[in-house]
C-alpha cells in the first residue's frame, strides 16, 4: 500500500496550529494537502504551538545529501488497523502523532523525532541548484544517482528509488537525513521507511510520507518501460510499398503505424531510376519524403522491429516488437521486401548496387558503353543479357560453374559478338578510386570491367509471419521464395496483407509503390466493411488512448504539472479549458483554485477516471469526450486560459486541430502549451533491441504552434518560449527537459 506524498503549499504558518483532518477546510486553513499516490488519502496533524509566517513567500525546495550526524531519536511507524481517522483535539506532547487514511483496514501512524542531523541548501523557485556545504562531505551523495529525495519547486515531496534496487535500500536501513532549517521549516526522510516529514525547528511533525513496501520499484525507474499500443493498420516496413499504403490508409482516417528496421534492398544504391518525377532521387531521400507525407495525415513511423505477429481470440493481431513492446492491430500488412543472396564472390558485395548491379531498368543507362562482365551463375541469369548488349558493345559474359551449359541461346550471344568464357570466378577487383576495375577468373587472368552484372537469389523476409502460418512459395525462376497474396493483396491469413518485393522480386521501387498504394485501399475497404456489419464508426486512435487508460492502476502521478502552477499562479481566476486532459490532475487543480474548468480528451477511460476523481474530491469539472480534430471539439468556446500540458493530436494537412486549439482563447485570455523536449528521439536506436514507440512528428508539435502565433502577431504576443528542466513529480522520468510556451491573445 503506498500512501501518496503530501504537498504543502505555505500560505498562512500561522494557522497550523489548528487540527484538520482530510480535505476539509485544508485550503482556508493555508495547507493543501493533494495526493500524489493512486489512493484518496486523509491526514490529520497537529502542532504544539502557532508560528509566526515563513520569512519567503515561496515554496523552496531542496535537494537531499545525506551525512553522518549525532542520533537524537528515532522515527516510530507502525500500522493503525481502525478505520476511524484519529483526530488530535489537543495539542499532543511529543512525540506528534499523524495519521495516513487511504481508506483500505490499514492506517499508517507515523510520529516522532529523527536521528541523523543534515544540513542542506534549500532555494526559492526558480533558482538554480547550488553545491551543499555539509558537515562530513565523505558522505554526500550526488542526487542524480536516485537515491535522494526532493521537495519540488512547488512544495511536492516525491520519492526517488534507491539505486541497486531493495537490497540497497536494505542496507541503508534506519537512516534518516534532516535537512536543516530554512526560517521555520526542515525536511526529513528516512530512506529506509521512504518516509518523508516536514517538521518544524524543534522536531514537531507537519506532514508525512510513508511508504509500506519500501521494496516496491516504481515503474518509472525502468529506463524502458514495456508499452502496448493499439491501431487499425500495423504496417511492416516502411519503403516504399510499405508507405504507399501507410499513406492511403491514413487519409480514410484510419490509425496506422508504420515499424521499420532501416534495412530497405535498395539500401546500397547511391540513387533510383524510372521513378516518374523522382528520377535520380536517393532511395533515402523518398523514403524521408514518404514518411513525411505518411504523418502529414497523422501515420506514424516508428523505428524499430517486428521479431513475431500472432492471432488473437478477438480477430486482431499482435505484433511483438523488439524492445518487449507490442502493437495491437485490426490488419497487418507485410512489406518487409526480400534480401538478396549474393553468390561467394570476393568483393562482390562491397560493390552491390553501385559498381555491381542485376537490373538493366534500375541501372542500365548509368554503364552504357562501359566495359561490362555479367557473371552468370544460373540459367536464368541470361534473360537481361540483350538488354545490356544493346547498352554497351563491350560485354562479355561470365558462366561461372556453368562450363557445361550449352543452352541455346549462348551459341546466339555468341554470334552476336558477345564475348563468352566458361570459367569460374574468383573475385572482383577494386581499383585506385574505390570503384570496379575487372573481374580475375579461376584460371588466373583478369577482365578488365568498369561494373559488373550478377543476378542474385533472394529470400523473402517472412520470418515474423511464422506465428500466424504463413511461409513463403517458391517462386517460378526457382531462385527463391514469394507470399502469395490474392488480387486484393491479401494472403492465405485473412488480415493479413503483403505488397511489394516480398510477394514480387522484379518490382522496381515504382510499381511497388502503386502496389501498396492499392492494397493500402483493399485494407481501407475491408475495415470500413467490418464496422459497416457492425453498425459502428470506430477510431483507432481512441482505442489506442482507451487502452492506455484501461488499466487497474492510475497512468500519471496524479500531480499537476508543476510548470502549469508555476505559469498559472499569478492569473486571475476565469474559464479555463484543459485540452488532453487524461486523468485530469491539471484541471482538478485549475478547479480548486476557483477556476470554472472544461477538460477534454479523446480517451473515454481517462475521463471516466477524471470524473471519480472530481467526484471524491468535491469538485465540478465539465468533462467532454474530444479530440482537437473533431469539427468543434470546444464547442465553439472561448476560455480565459487554454492548456495543452504534455497533450498531443495528430497533424492533418489543413492544421485542423491548431486552428482549432487557437481558437478557443478568449481576446486578452492566456495559451499555455508544455511539451517534452523531444531532442533525444533523434538520437539513432538500435532496432535489434529497441522499438521507439512514438512518433512525435505525426502529431502537432509545439514549434508549429508556435510558427502560428509568429504568423500573426497582430493576435498573439508571445511570453515566454523556452526549455527547462521538467518539474519534478512526474510518473515517469524518461523526458529530462521540457518545452514551455506561454502566449497572450490580444484583446480586442
Amino acid at each position: 500500500m503506498d500512501v501518496g506524498a503530501l504537498p504543502l503549499a505555505v500560505e498562512d504558518q500561522e494557522q497550523l496550529g489548528r487540527t484538520v483532518h482530510g480535505r476539509e477546510g485544508v485550503w482556508d486553513h493555508g495547507c493543501e494537502l493533494r495526493r500524489l499516490a493512486r489512493v484518496d488519502v486523509d491526514l490529520s496533524f497537529a502542532e504544539p504551538e502557532s508560528h509566526t509566517s515563513f520569512e519567503h513567500e515561496e515554496p523552496v525546495m531542496a535537494r537531499v545529501y545525506p551525512l553522518v550526524g549525532s542520533r537524537t531519536g528515532r522515527l516510530q511507524a507502525h500500522l493503525h488497523r481502525d478505520r476511524t481517522p484519529v483526530r488530535t483535539t489537543e495539542r499532543p506532547c511529543r512525540p506528534r502523532t499523524v495519521v495516513v487514511r487511504d481508506g483500505s483496514d490499514d492506517d499508517i501512524v507515523v510520529g516522532g523525532c529523527f536521528e541523523e542531523r543534515v544540513e542542506a541548501h534549500l532555494q526559492r523557485v526558480g533558482q538554480r541548484d547550488e553545491h551543499v556545504e555539509a558537515e562530513c562531505p565523505s558522505a554526500r551523495l550526488d542526487a542524480t544517482d536516485g537515491r535522494g529525495a526532493e521537495v519540488g519547486a512547488l512544495g511536492q515531496l516525491i520519492e526517488r528509488v534507491p539505486k541497486g534496487g531493495p537490497q540497497a535500500a536494505e542496507a541503508r536501513a534506519r537512516q534518516r537525513l534532516d535537512l536543516g532549517s530554512h526560517g521555520h521549516l526542515r525536511i526529513v526522510t528516512d530512506l529506509a521507511d521512504s518516509a518523508m516529514a516536514l517538521v518544524d525547528n524543534d522536531g514537531t511533525l507537519i506532514v508525512v510520507r510513508m511508504t509500506q513496501h519500501p521494496e516496491h520499484h516504481h515503474p518509472s525507474a525502468e529506463p524502458h518501460p514495456v508499452l502496448e499500443r493499439h491501431c487499425d493498420v500495423a504496417v511492416i516496413g516502411g519503403s516504399a510499398a510499405g508507405l504507399a499504403a501507410a499513406l492511403q490508409i491514413s487519409r480514410q482516417r484510419r490509425s496506422v503505424i508504420v515499424v521499420d528496421d532501416g534495412t530497405p534492398r535498395n539500401a546500397p544504391a547511391a540513387h533510383m531510376h524510372g521513378y516518374l518525377v523522382r528520377e535520380e532521387v536517393a532511395p533515402s531521400e523518398l523514403r524521408a519524403i514518404g514518411r513525411e507525407e505518411v504523418r502529414t495525415y497523422g501515420g506514424e513511423v516508428l523505428c524499430g522491429r517486428v521479431l513475431g505477429v500472432h492471432p488473437r481470440e478477438d480477430g486482431r493481431f499482435r505484433l511483438d516488437l523488439s524492445g518487449g513492446h507490442a502493437l495491437i492491430a485490426r490488419r497487418v500488412l507485410a512489406a518487409t521486401g526480400l534480401t538478396d543472396e549474393l553468390p561467394a564472390i570476393d568483393g562482390l558485395a562491397e560493390h552491390w548496387g553501385r559498381g555491381a548491379i542485376h537490373c538493366p531498368f534500375c541501372h542500365g543507362f548509368e554503364v552504357r558503353d562501359q566495359r561490362l562482365v555479367q557473371i552468370v551463375t544460373h540459367p536464368l541469369g541470361l534473360h537481361p543479357t540483350p538488354l545490356f548488349r544493346h547498352l554497351t558493345d563491350r560485354l562479355t559474359v561470365v558462366l561461372h560453374d556453368l562450363t557445361a551449359f550449352g543452352d541455346p541461346s549462348v551459341e546466339a550471344l555468341a554470334a552476336s559478338g558477345i564475348v563468352i568464357e566458361r570459367s569460374a570466378v574468383s573475385q572482383i577487383l577494386t581499383g585506385p578510386d574505390g570503384g570496379v576495375s575487372g573481374v580475375e577468373l579461376g584460371d588466373g587472368r583478369v577482365l578488365d570491367a568498369d561494373a559488373v552484372v550478377v543476378g542474385p537469389r533472394f529470400s523473402a523476409r517472412v520470418d515474423m509471419l511464422a506465428g500466424v502460418g504463413l511461409t513463403t512459395t517458391p517462386h517460378p525462376t526457382g531462385l527463391g521464395g514469394v507470399l502469395t497474396v490474392d488480387p486484393r493483396g491479401e494472403t492465405a491469413v485473412p488480415g493479413i496483407y503483403a505488397a511489394g518485393n516480398v510477394t514480387d522480386p522484379s518490382l522496381q521501387v515504382l510499381p511497388s509503390a502503386a502496389q501498396g498504394s492499392q492494397v493500402g485501399a483493399m485494407i481501407a475497404f475491408s475495415l470500413a466493411e467490418d464496422d459497416l456489419r457492425d453498425t459502428a464508426r470506430t477510431s483507432g486512435e481512441e482505442a489506442d488512448w482507451d487502452q492506455r487508460y484501461g488499466g487497474r492502476e492510475s497512468t500519471w502521478s496524479s500531480n499537476p504539472n508543476g510548470t502549469l502552477v508555476h505559469e498559472v499562479a499569478g492569473l486571475a481566476p476565469g474559464r479555463a479549458l484543459d485540452v488532453g486532459a487524461g486523468e485530469g490532475a491539471d484541471a482538478l487543480w485549475l478547479a480548486e483554485r476557483g477556476w470554472t474548468v472544461t477538460a477534454t480528451d479523446i480517451s473515454g477511460n481517462a475521463l471516466a477516471r477524471a470524473r471519480a476523481a472530481a467526484e471524491r474530491r468535491g469538485l465540478v469539472v465539465h468533462l467532454v469526450r474530444s479530440d482537437a480534430n473533431d469539427p468543434a471539439p470546444f464547442d465553439a468556446e472561448t476560455f480565459d486560459l487554454v492548456s495543452l500540458q504534455y497533450g498531443s493530436f495528430k497533424r492533418t494537412p489543413d492544421q485542423r486541430g491548431l486552428r482549432n486549439l487557437l481558437r478557443a482563447v478568449a481576446p486578452g485570455g492566456t495559451l499555455l502549451v508544455v511539451h517534452h523536449d523531444l531532442t533525444p528521439l533523434r538520437e539513432p536506436v538500435d532496432v535489434a533491441t529497441q522499438t521507439r514507440m512514438y512518433d512525435p512528428r505525426a502529431f502537432v508539435g509545439i514549434d508549429e504552434v508556435a510558427a502560428a502565433l509568429t504568423a500573426d502577431p497582430d493576435t498573439w504576443h508571445i511570453e515566454i518560449h523556452e526549455t527547462r528542466p521538467r518539474p519534478p513529480g512526474a510518473a515517469s522520468n524518461h523526458h529530462v527537459d521540457d518545452i514551455v510556451l506561454r502566449a497572450a491573445r490580444r484583446a480586442i
